[in-house]
């Protein structure tokens, strides 16, 4: 039987429809806009996990950080992504509305990177949970290559608001200025920007453009706020001073993790762990309008995870906030060169102290990181074992000799710097005649130290030699340890006062010629993050010098290893950088004194002889006796 269709049902259906819609169109229009003034007037609790500038350091890092426990110097062992992951894991478990970030910097830094150029990075960012990340600088070093496998392999968002990848359309097309997520129906915008001076310290191509940060995040921070999204955080790679200067010029920003300076922030308790941290975390910037901005950094190579739970009021306003970073650390200790055993009362000791502390935690490691970590750490130990070049002499550590002048000369090519400086201590160990491998220099330089660029007057050059060897004459009075140097040579009066030890202060340019090093001249100087970032071994000129110090991120094994493969055989140096006058001030201010009679002599009897006599400069007292003895005759 064929079905009857009612045609008037269906003539009726869009009559009936039309009336329905005029009637319910206002009251739908009045729910939403009830519920969206309902949800952009709640307040949200967000907790935000965040590390930076891992630089590859997917295992702990080998060369361990100096600490401080029970008042006894320890070398600790930090970090590691299987670390990482177990803590995010907790915090996600006993948090809500969690945010995990990356402000820039995973990749350059190890032999992981070396190897696998970026693949390795992006799979282990993978398996931590990163939710956001923004470019660092050495994101740039190999061109396009880590930024292209970024886009194509990150299960996470990647946000650059000052980038400009119009004329990259494979990065383009995935990069976004800023995502907006939401955490308990409320939305939150976060913006990614990157230090200008990618363009210099990195080599990104010339089709890639940075905009200032600036002026790039008042545009983007306006154009979030007039979508009426009042929670503004901004993922950051300037580094910590910029990111100050960030906070008091830019309005509707909340929240700034950073990165790119390396800097630990923290309270009184790390300093009594020997630590030293820059500033407070979170670091506080009070606006004049009452609006409060929050900074916070990680410090590197994931050694601590940052975390700070924010509290927003009904306006998007920070109305209160909690610090919970903590350092990574594992269970392993170094005290007077010796392991501390598991079973000793050190150890027991040690445990307590971090137990006790409040930023300070030891976290089992991840199985399921392990796995994939295996297979890698197997080919990265095999990689180790590569000879790099062959040995002529044998390298032994002297005033001259050995692998530090080498070292040096280095970081001056990679870095086209004009002068060098590293400290005799950084190089640990000799190289033998024959094979030099990965391994090998490693061993030389064992505390995974980043070079760092300066631009220095020639005074303030002479200052810093002048405390390096103070604090080596005060400490090390019968060895001191005179720091290594390329692009100059100096001399050393080691009995002199601080502030005349230094002498006959040569630059060395291109052609092997030398001429007096310029004290009012800028050079290009190139130094390690011991040096530059902590003052270490009494180069106090870096403690209060307000000048920019940039981190250039390169591992100087990496670029030790490098020159080596260039070189392919190495001679023990035997050129003359440095030279010690070891005579004492006694002896020179007889010379002096010797000089100024033999002066008034040659002046004398010029007078008497009624002709000129040459002047010519003594060297040492007899000569001076001798040549009086001489004239008079």
């Amino acid at each position: 039987m064929p079905i009857k269709t009612n045609h008037r049902l269906f003539e009726l259906k869009p009559i009936l429809t039309t009336r329905l819609a005029s009637l319910l169109i206002p009251f739908i229009v009045f729910i939403v806009l009830s519920c969206t003034s309902s949800t952009q007037q709640k307040s949200l609790t967000l907790n935000i996990l965040h590390i930076n500038d891992t630089h590859s350091h997917l295992e702990p890092d080998s060369g361990g950080v100096n600490m401080v426990f029970n008042g006894i110097a320890t070398k600790a062992f930090l970090g590691g992504f299987s670390r990482i992951k177990t803590a995010v894991d907790r915090y996600r478990e006993t948090r809500q509305n969690v945010l995990f970030c990356h402000a820039g910097d995973a990749v350059q830094g190890t032999l992981y990177f070396t190897k696998f150029q970026g693949d390795a990075d992006i799979e282990f960012l993978n398996l931590i949970g990163i939710d956001v990340m923004t470019f660092g600088n050495h994101e740039f070093d190999k061109g396009t290559i880590v930024p292209k496998k970024l886009v194509k392999n990150a299960r996470f968002d990647i946000v650059s608001a000052n980038i400009d990848f119009s004329q990259e359309p494979e990065i383009h097309s995935k990069v976004r200025p800023y995502v907006v997520k939401y955490f308990n129906s409320q939305p939150v915008a976060i913006i990614g920007v990157t230090t200008e001076d990618t363009v210099t310290i990195s080599g990104p191509l010339p089709t890639i453009k940075f905009t200032d940060v600036i002026e790039t995040l008042k545009v983007t921070v306006k154009e979030i706020e007039d979508k009426s999204i009042d929670k503004i955080i901004v993922i950051s790679h300037i580094g910590y001073d910029a990111d100050k200067k960030v906070a008091q010029e830019v309005s509707g920003i909340d929240v700034i993790v950073g990165g790119h300076s390396h800097t630990l922030l923290g309270d009184k308790e790390y300093s009594d762990f020997g630590l030293v941290p820059e500033g407070s975390y979170p670091t506080v910037i009070k606006k004049n309008n009452g609006d409060v901005v929050l900074i916070v950094q990680a410090w590197k190579w994931g050694q601590v995870l940052g975390a700070i739970t924010v509290d927003f009021d009904e306006q998007g306003k920070i109305k209160d906030y909690k610090a919970e970073q903590v350092i990574l650390i594992n269970d392993r200790f170094i005290q007077n060169r010796q392991e501390i055993h598991h079973d000793s009362e050190t150890y027991n000791k040690i445990i307590d102290s971090i137990n006790r502390s409040n930023g300070i935690r030891i976290f089992p490691e991840d199985t399921e990181v392990l796995k994939y970590l295996a297979p890698l750490k197997t080919q990265i130990d095999d990689l180790k074992r590569q000879v790099l070049a062959v040995a002529e002499d044998d390298l032994i550590i002297g005033l001259n000799s050995g692998p530090g002048p080498l070292v040096i000369d280095s970081f001056v090519a990679k870095t086209n710097a004009d002068i060098g400086l590293i400290n005799r201590g950084s190089i640990r160990r000799n190289l033998s005649t024959g094979d030099i491998t990965l391994g090998d220099v490693y061993e030389v330089m064992p505390f995974g130290n980043t070079l760092f660029i300066v631009y220095l007057k020639g005074y303030e050059i002479k200052q810093i030699l002048e405390d390096g060897i103070d604090f080596q004459v005060t400490h090390n009075p019968n060895d001191p340890y005179y720091p290594y140097v390329s692009g100059i040579k100096y001399s050393v009066r080691p009995k002199e006062i601080k502030g005349r030890r230094v002498y006959e202060l040569f630059k060395k340019n291109n052609d092997g010629t030398i001429e007096s090093l310029n004290m009012v001249d800028v050079y290009k100087f190139v130094t390690i993050g011991f040096i530059a970032k902590q003052g270490g071994d009494g180069f106090v000129f870096f403690n209060n010098f307000k000048g920019n110090v940039i981190d250039t991120g390169l591992l100087d094994v990496d670029v030790f290893s490098e020159y080596l493969s260039y070189q392919r055989t190495i001679y023990n140096p035997t050129e003359e950088r440095i030279r010690i006058d070891v005579s004492s001030n006694i002896q020179q201010t007889m010379t002096y004194l010797l000089f100024a009679i033999y002066n008034f002599e040659i002046h004398t009897l010029s007078k008497r002889l009624q002709k000129p006599c040459k002047l010519d400069k003594a060297n040492s007292t007899a000569s001076f006796m001798l040549k009086l003895h001489n004239l008079k005759s």
